[in-house]
């Protein structure tokens, strides 16, 4: 019979050893999931360690009338880049991929309902299938591949907002917020952060009777509940997102509001080589001409190694 001291002794030892293997266990489990939260993650030839391939969700506020020629543009256009489109309209349209957001109007008046509504609809369907959460307006035109380069520099795991950002002079406004018209993009964390903590949360005032610009609601809203704003200039402190077209950027185009809202430089400053988005392009054909000059133009010398020309005489079939 053994000794009841050799018996503590085993159990004891047992004990210590099935807590061990419990905190293995859970040593390993976390070291998965810093593994899975952070497999975009690798080092990059700058120094910086970034994100790479963020999956980028785009929703775009449009009224019913807009889907046919601006959408479809959007659609055939950088649209095409987004992992997924959606257009938050009055109507559903699976032709045009765009859900109904109920509001009381379907009109600028009602337009910070349909985006926070729009918001909430994206959290309860697409919150896994997405990043970073990017909303752009219907005369809004994007450079998906610079708004990649520029996330890769954060994580979606940590509540994040960018875009071309405005100052508010008037005191107790926070820190600014970012244009709705040249667009914002948040990341998945900030989303989840908007919904459970500003809205279910109490944190952030919301109703049909709310009416307040929908960008300056979610930049005081997001700053109440403590949402990170990153920087959208590039090194250079030149801007990536824009509030006018390329050319009226390009020529200087005087704007009192803006120089009031935005210390923006004006001519060839303007613009960051590397610019992830420009504003008020009103047509079809002026989104199409700015889609055009960036993915069917070259500069010879910019990397190309293929000859795109042979010395020979002209020909009257040319003609």
């Amino acid at each position: 019979m053994p000794r009841p001291r050799n018996f503590f002794m085993n159990f004891t030892l047992l004990l210590i050893f099935l807590l061990a293997l419990s905190v293995l266990r859970l040593v390993h489990w976390k070291f998965e999931l810093l593994i899975k939260k952070t497999r975009h993650f690798e080092p990059a030839d700058d120094g910086f360690r970034r994100f790479t391939t963020p999956r980028v969700v785009c929703w775009i506020p449009a009224q019913a009338a807009d889907l046919e020629e601006m959408g479809e543009t959007i659609r055939a256009t950088w649209g095409k880049k987004c992992d997924k489109l959606i257009f938050m309209s009055s109507v559903n349209n699976e032709r045009f991929g765009a859900v109904k957001i109920d509001v009381p109007y379907d009109n600028s008046i009602f337009l910070t309902q349909k985006c926070v509504k729009s918001l909430l609809y994206l959290y309860r369907h697409h919150l896994d299938e997405g990043d970073w959460f990017l909303k752009a307006d219907i005369d809004t035109y994007f450079i998906v591949e610079n708004l990649h380069y520029l996330l890769s520099f954060y994580s979606p795991d940590v509540p994040w907002m960018t875009g071309h950002h405005l100052r508010v002079p008037k005191a107790g406004m926070g820190k600014g917020y970012f244009s709705g018209g040249a667009g914002y993009v948040m990341s998945r964390a900030a989303l989840e952060k908007f919904v459970e903590v500003g809205l279910a949360g109490g944190k952030c005032r919301f109703d049909d009777k709310l009416f307040i610009q929908e960008d300056l609601y979610l930049g005081l809203c997001m700053r109440n509940i403590s949402v990170k704003f990153a920087s959208s200039y590039d090194v250079t402190n030149r801007e990536t997102f824009h509030t006018m077209p390329f050319v009226d950027e390009f020529r200087g185009f005087k704007s009192s509001w803006l120089d009031r809202y935005h210390s923006h430089k004006r001519d060839v400053k303007c613009c960051s080589p590397y610019s992830i988005s420009f504003h008020r392009l009103k047509t079809p054909t002026q989104m199409l001409e700015m889609h055009a000059m960036l993915y069917f133009l070259n500069v010879w010398g910019g990397g190309e190694t293929r000859s795109w020309f042979r010395p020979r005489e002209m020909d009257i079939d040319d003609i």
